[in-house]
């Protein structure tokens, strides 16, 4: 009698159990929505106080000049430009 059941529980477990079509659709929207959020969660700017004094500072040390001024271009007539002698010689 136990090989019996056994018998019957092998032959259930073999059947393949049939995946309606909207199970089939639901799987791969639910991995898309999952991924989503993560993606989402992952990129998000941060909206703390300190962020956004670092986002600023960030700007302004973008915008500011050279630390190293440049030195003035001298044009000739001919319209070629020469860089004019450096300023800190004495002569």
């Amino acid at each position: 009698m136990t090989g019996r059941c056994t018998d019957e529980r092998a032959q259930r477990a073999n059947q393949a159990v049939p995946m309606s079509p909207f199970v089939f659709l639901l799987i791969p929207v639910i991995i898309v929505v999952v991924a989503s959020v993560v993606m989402y969660l992952r990129g998000r700017q941060p909206q703390t106080l300190r962020s956004g004094i670092e986002g600023f500072q960030r700007e302004m040390h973008a915008l500011s000049p050279e630390t190293q001024a440049r030195r003035p271009r001298r044009f000739e007539a001919d319209g070629s430009a020469h860089a004019s002698p450096p300023l800190d010689q004495d002569t």
